[in-house]
């Protein structure tokens, strides 16, 4: 185990008071490099590796070699993606239904004046109370008493809420 002296941890614990400019030429006389980063963290905790790296050894060269092995067999992008296509969705487009109706079997839910209404979507059209009605708003208008939109009522439409 490693031991910090205090004169260690004074040098350490004084990164935190330089500026931005201070640090970045601690970092270059820690790693003889110039650094690009501006960002005050990044550079403390880089300096703060790179005081102890000086102090202690740094990493073991066994583990500097499998690091670079791990590198060159990762498959690093140097060049940005290429722009991807929109996702393409599957329709069946045999189907005479509108593209708002839900496949037959489809068990639709709706609360309606304080009751759970159930809609069971059919081939031939929508059941609702033992009838069966051509289209969602023949059964919407069979249970509200006045023309509405199905799809609407039955919280099918794009931006609409049940």
């Amino acid at each position: 185990m490693y031991e910090l002296t205090p004169e260690l941890v004074a040098e350490i614990e004084g990164l935190e008071t330089l500026a931005v400019p201070q640090l970045r030429e601690k970092y270059a006389e820690l790693f003889d490099e110039p650094t690009r980063s501006k960002h005050k963290r990044h550079l403390v905790k880089r300096c703060t590796w790179g005081i102890q790296a000086r102090e202690f050894g740094g990493l073991d060269p066994a583990v500097k070699e499998r690091a670079l092995q791990i590198a060159r067999l990762s498959d690093i992008r140097l060049t940005p993606p290429a722009t991807r296509e929109p996702k393409r969705i599957a329709v069946d487009v045999t189907s005479d239904a509108p593209a708002s109706t839900p496949l037959p079997g489809t068990v639709l839910v709706r609360r309606y004046r304080g009751q759970d209404l159930r809609v069971t979507i059919l081939e031939s059209g929508v059941e609702w109370s033992g009838t069966v009605y051509r289209s969602l708003s023949a059964a919407a208008k069979a249970i509200t008493g006045s023309h509405c939109s199905g799809p609407a009522f039955f919280g099918l439409a794009k931006g609409k809420k049940a």
